[in-house]
């Protein structure tokens, strides 16, 4: 059965851009600081019930998934990350591990009389660009500061059959360019296979700005659900909140309505709960606002487009591909654009196309010197997985690089754009090779050189903290004030 939900927004989403939060709503994501160069494999995870035994004997006792903390050092101590981890018996006292990267195994001999397993160094993992990557594993000095190089590191086998690492014990993905990976202080419980099933599958975009969520859950005692304006971390507490004061819906497939909401990212919760009101599961799924009124557009026709966005993201065989795309000019305010489906199935990326609705790439250019490409999805999915592609330019959020539009050709710089996946919050560099430009049509009255338009700029522009414009601004947030030159931070 469809149902179409009557969106109520939670009361985090009045305070989404304010200038205090309140610690009894949802924290709002923190700007995203590290980018990754390149797009990494998903990690494999096993379905694999795995009890904890009273006593292990055996490395086939602790075959079986593992669900890990680890503490990331090398990702601007990014504190605790939670990944899985896969062990096989290999023999009676060798072991297959796999969760240090991706689907890479690494090798450890299991002590059934001490109950440890050694992980030696230097294993060798894949090889990358012709140069092998290692397993390596390092220990910090008593004082934590600073670490050096080990034979290898042992895991504890405790009671519950959950594994724990020291905290002075360190790993690494190492090639010789530099660390792929690390953490120290891991701890691994065995994973229990749940007596419920909960998932959904839902639309990163959608047409009019309905986002659409199909929910399948059995064994749960409710749904909740929670819809806010702004980026929302899939966190335990957040979850948490959603249970208690969300809206209580069945499973099946809905639609919630956006519409009437500016242009910005949104975020739904669908939380499962027990009888006690205990979450079992919650999606964080995020949804992109689109600004999407054609009657304030006009087309200002056939425009050349060269795309090094996907062409960086993919290994692509060209580097860079020129083709023609459809550009419109709002009305009424000054320099705005977006690319009709640029994307879509007239461009040679027609095979990765995601084609139910108009998908638009839109470049604010209304100070030529700061052009920037806001946040929101182009309407692809190279992997075919659900994992919709999202753009945004390096500025203002994540860096100070921005495009220039001059003689009415708009250009980024090298690694200035940065594409995510689906509901995933990891930002990567495209427009590796600085190729990115749209070519304006002639006829467009635009500008034509920097300091000639540059003096003009008097009309305020609001913006949200993505870098979208606004055009009806709430009071008691946070937006950027652009006037001229002049870029403040204003409490409207």
């Amino acid at each position: 059965m469809k149902h179409f939900y009557a969106l109520t927004l939670l009361a985090a989403s009045a305070i989404a851009a304010s200038a205090s939060v309140n610690t009894d709503v949802l924290s709002t994501v923190n700007p995203q600081c590290e980018v990754i160069q390149q797009k990494s494999a998903t990690l494999t995870r096993h379905d694999i019930k795995k009890d904890a035994p009273a006593k292990v004997a055996s490395t086939a006792d602790l075959a079986g998934v593992y669900d890990a903390q680890y503490y990331g050092i090398l990702k601007n101590n990014s504190g605790w990350n939670t990944t899985q981890f896969t062990i096989t018996a290999t023999s009676d006292t060798e072991l297959s591990i796999v969760g240090f990267y991706n689907s890479y195994p690494v090798t450890g001999i299991y002590d059934a009389t001490a109950g440890t397993i050694t992980l030696a160094t230097n294993q060798a993992m894949f090889t990358y660009s012709g140069e092998t990557a290692y397993f390596t594993t390092s220990r910090f000095n008593d004082n934590g500061q600073g670490f050096y190089s080990t034979e290898s590191i042992v895991a504890t086998v405790e009671e519950d059959g959950s594994i724990s690492f020291d905290s002075y014990d360190i790993f690494f993905v190492q090639i010789t360019a530099g660390y792929f990976n690390g953490g120290y202080s891991m701890s691994w419980t065995p994973y229990v296979e749940p007596t419920y099933s909960f998932s959904l599958s839902h639309n990163l975009c959608g047409a009019d700005n309905l986002f659409v969520a199909n929910i399948e859950a059995e064994n749960v005692a409710a749904i909740k659900t929670g819809a806010f304006l702004g980026k929302y971390s899939a966190s335990a507490a957040n979850y948490s909140y959603v249970a208690s004061s969300g809206s209580t819906i069945e499973a099946g497939e809905y639609t919630f309505s956006f519409v009437g909401c500016d242009a910005q990212p949104a975020t739904v919760f669908i939380v499962a709960v027990d009888e006690s009101g205990n979450v079992l599961e919650g999606h964080a799924c995020r949804f992109y606002i689109t600004y999407d009124n054609d009657d304030e557009w006009d087309s200002l026709g056939t425009a050349t487009y060269t795309d090094n966005i996907l062409t960086s993201a993919y290994n692509f065989s060209v580097t860079s591909i020129d083709y023609e795309v459809e550009v419109q000019k709002h009305t009424g305010i000054e320099n705005y654009y977006r690319i009709v489906n640029p994307y879509g199935s007239s461009t040679p990326f027609s095979n990765y196309s995601i084609t139910d609705h108009n998908h638009y790439l839109y470049i604010n250019a209304y100070d030529p010197e700061a052009v920037v490409i806001e946040e929101g999805p182009i309407g692809i999915d190279v992997e075919g997985d659900n994992s919709e592609m999202w753009v945004v330019s390096l500025a203002p959020t994540y860096g100070e690089s921005y495009g220039t539009m001059v003689d009415n050709i708009i250009t980024f710089p090298t690694k200035a754009i940065l594409v995510g996946y689906g509901d995933d919050s990891s930002l990567y560099y495209s427009n590796n090779n600085g190729l990115f430009k749209l070519a304006l049509p002639e006829g467009d009255t635009g500008v034509k050189s920097l300091t000639t338009h540059h003096s003009s700029l008097t009309t305020p522009v609001y913006y949200n903290l993505q870098g979208q414009i606004v055009t009806n601004p709430v009071a008691g947030q946070l937006y950027i004030l652009k006037q001229g030159s002049e870029a403040t931070k204003v409490l409207y």
